[in-house]
């Protein structure tokens, strides 16, 4: 009885995680990046995540009277390494996902800022580049690491649409395992310098997201600094790296404040122990059930009591339909 009952209170409590809509609000206090972070996340929810265009433009409504200000938001760069777009098991063996065929001395940005993607020029050898550049691709498509092909594609894109391009069209973005492997892409490619799927991707969010989208003051060749200014601000509504000791303004996405009252009813047969004895026990499970969809930050929950001090209280038995007759 016990997990029928919980179930039931699950059910009946259960709130959708887009009834909490999360907003944004312009904190006008001069704090370093971590200051700012744990200002957000002591006050509000957490210093703002803009993972798309939606987002974008629900913080500019928010943020019009200071978008003259540097603000801090919560996307931040961690160095890491070298990686394949391509993920299939089996494919790779330790030797594979290290081939490495650079044309020294690349990798020439050590500070991971902006050349994080990698092109095969017509020599064969590898480079680091802006993964905003456009290029043509080659595309791996098969289903085993035994069989496969690799496809040449002369479209220039960057290196986002020619990975996403291979995925709907192909597998991925070619990997490169062995000399013979890049010598056949060499073979196909002729002269041009075309996207691999070697990449890495520093830029990530809180919650450890990656920026898919992204709105870099490219006119000022941001992001330009990589682990030497790894914090984010947004200016005029465009992005550029900064210092993390800096002192600027700071943007907390919040959730704004609501009370939600569910009732809910339960059978409590073969039941042996007293719901008001069990309450606190359910409490904490419901919370738990919170926490694995993601919400914890934004939801308590609690029991509201009865005016006689009790959570559950028993509803009236209905009258039988031939004792109501009895009364018409």
């Amino acid at each position: 009885m016990e997990a029928k009952l919980l179930v039931m209170l699950l059910t009946g409590l259960w709130v959708p995680p887009a009834y909490f809509q999360e907003t944004y609000i312009v904190i006008k206090k001069l704090m370093n990046w971590n200051e700012a972070l744990d200002y957000c996340e002591t006050n509000h929810n957490h210093l703002a995540m803009v993972e798309n265009a939606q987002k974008a433009e629900e913080l500019l409504t928010h943020t019009q009277r200071s978008s003259s200000s540097y603000l801090w938001i919560g996307l931040r760069h961690e160095p890491v390494e070298w990686t394949w777009s391509l993920e299939m098991e089996g494919y790779y063996d330790d030797e594979g996902t290290e081939f490495r065929r650079w044309n020294p001395p690349e990798p020439t940005d050590t500070t991971q800022a902006l050349e994080n993607c990698v092109s095969m020029g017509g020599d064969g050898l590898w480079y680091d580049t802006s993964c905003s550049s456009e290029k043509p691709f080659t595309c791996f498509t098969g289903s085993s690491p035994s069989s496969f092909s690799l496809v040449f594609v002369d479209q220039p894109m960057t290196w986002k649409e020619a990975q996403h391009y291979c995925r709907q069209h192909h597998t991925d973005l070619a990997s490169v395992r062995n000399q013979q492997e890049n010598d056949l892409i060499l073979e196909k490619t002729s002269i041009s310098e075309n996207w691999i799927g070697l990449y890495r991707a520093p830029w990530k969010w809180l919650d450890g997201t990656l920026t898919s989208f992204t709105l870099w003051n490219t006119a000022a060749n941001e992001p330009n600094g990589g682990v030497l200014t790894p914090c984010v601000v947004s200016y005029e509504n465009m992005w550029e790296d900064r210092l993390c000791s800096e002192k600027n303004w700071f943007i907390c996405s919040t959730v704004p404040l609501m009370r939600r009252v569910v009732k809910f009813t339960v059978t409590t047969e073969d039941l042996s122990e007293s719901l008001e004895d069990e309450a606190e026990a359910i409490m904490e499970q419901l919370n738990e059930r919170v926490t694995e969809f993601g919400m914890k930050r934004n939801v308590t929950l609690t029991w509201s009591k009865q005016p006689d001090g009790n959570i559950f209280h028993k509803e009236k038995e209905a009258m039988p339909e031939e004792a109501t007759n009895q009364f018409c």
